[in-house]
């Protein structure tokens, strides 16, 4: 009887260990009392990911933290008024807005998000993605941080300069990815590689073949020389479409148009250069046929620092919280579950293979990823895009971008003093 009672005892202890390990996994998750927790946005994305990426775990998160999760989607032009609407009505209390960064500034300016500074743990962003702790810094205000999860779709941001490989071969001209390799990519030698590709190439006495087949704005391309519509500097942010790397980057672009090396709405075959976000090549990428196209960072303009590589990677395509969250820290982990910051190098990688045809273009891609900087897109916040581009191109009709620049900073500024309550 002696071995029956000790394995008795023995089974009873292995019992108790198993629902003392079964409660303490369950305090993991907070129990929300079947409270509803709603993700508003604009894009299918949060959906879509969940859908195909993790089908089920939505299902899971609700049984686990006992809670209702819905995802709504409002028309992006409408989302920021929306979610305004839900906090002064008090509804959103358990809300987790996902936003871009057009969505992300009248709300952060207006107190209508969370600072989570001393809510998160302190490690809470070492934890994450370079590319989403990027995107946090670019959408802390005045030092306070308001980014939250890890958005599956950061990568959707990015824009990418594709190059036509057939067209590289055909032309006998220099191979930009082996440029970039051997440190010479800059804006010298992509102008070199337009002007030797722009052509009339059947006789008939028009050009068409072109150097990039779209009309670029200016605020996708002098980044790429450091400059950009606003900088912080002493602590201050301040308009800078009138300093000397945005003028260079103006006008030079404005010589690349005029001269006819850019061209809109031609097609990508023929067009050594195309310019293209990341959203639309995970859509359009796998469909395009005709030419070989390949991936290469941007070329960098003479003003740019060559520690710190700036594209057209705008902070866009995040989450944060509403200033009355009820319970932050808990809702975060609900993000985090549905979303784990742990998954997202994978998802990139998968998401990166989409999108290239070949090995180069896939270590361009990652190199692009893991090293641009994340800025944000202020002329869509001061002033509306279309004005800005009308501002940048008046400025190069009248001869130079210095003096149209210089003449409408002032009033520019007082604009972003008040955004920034400077």
């Amino acid at each position: 009887m002696k071995p029956l009672r000790n394995g008795i005892v023995v089974l009873l202890v292995l019992l108790v260990s198993l629902t003392g390990f079964v409660v303490a996994d369950a305090q993991e998750y907070p129990d929300f009392g079947g409270q509803t927790i709603t993700i508003t946005t604009w894009s299918s994305r949060p959906q879509r990911y969940l859908d195909e990426y993790a089908p089920g775990r939505l299902e899971e998160a609700e049984e686990l933290f006992n809670c209702k999760i819905v995802i709504e989607v409002f028309p992006k032009g409408e989302l920021a008024g929306i979610n305004m609407n839900r906090l002064l009505s008090g509804d959103s209390a358990y809300d987790i807005w996902n936003m871009e960064h057009d969505q992300f500034w009248p709300l952060v300016t207006q107190g209508a998000l969370l600072d989570v500074t001393g809510i998160l743990p302190a490690d809470y962003y070492d934890n994450l993605h370079p590319l989403h702790q990027r995107m946090a810094n670019a959408w802390r205000f005045l030092g306070k941080n308001y980014y939250v999860g890890a958005a599956p779709a950061a990568y959707s941001a990015a824009y990418f300069l594709l190059y036509n490989k057939d067209l590289v071969e055909a032309e006998g001209i220099d191979d930009p990815y082996e440029l970039w390799l051997e440190g010479e990519w800059d804006w010298d030698n992509f102008e070199r590689l337009m002007r030797e590709v722009t052509k009339d190439t059947d006789g008939d006495g028009e050009i068409d073949q072109y150097g990039f087949n779209h009309e670029v704005h200016y605020q996708n391309w002098i980044p790429t020389n450091g400059a950009n519509v606003v900088k912080e500097i002493d602590g201050k942010m301040v308009f800078a479409l009138h300093h000397e790397d945005a003028i260079y980057g103006l006008n030079k672009l404005y010589e690349w148009r005029s001269e006819g090396l850019m061209e809109l709405d031609i097609p990508p075959e023929k067009a050594l250069f195309s310019m293209i976000q990341g959203w639309d090549v995970e859509y359009r990428a796998l469909d395009w046929d005709g030419y070989r196209y390949a991936f290469v960072p941007y070329p960098a303009g003479p003003h740019a620092d060559p520690d710190f590589y700036l594209a057209p990677f705008w902070a866009q395509l995040g989450f944060a919280l509403p200033a009355n969250s009820a319970r932050p820290r808990e809702i975060v982990q609900v993000l985090d579950y549905l979303y784990p910051p742990e998954e997202f190098e994978e998802y990139l990688d998968s998401m990166i293979r989409t999108m290239v045809l070949d090995r180069d273009s896939y270590n361009a891609a990652q190199w692009m990823y893991e090293n641009a900087e994340v800025a944000v897109n202020f002329w869509k916040i001061i002033l509306p895009s279309d004005e800005y581009d009308l501002l940048a191109v008046e400025a190069t009709d009248d001869g130079g971008a210095a003096s149209k620049m210089a003449a409408i900073a002032p009033a520019v500024q007082t604009l972003i003093d008040d955004l920034f309550g400077q």
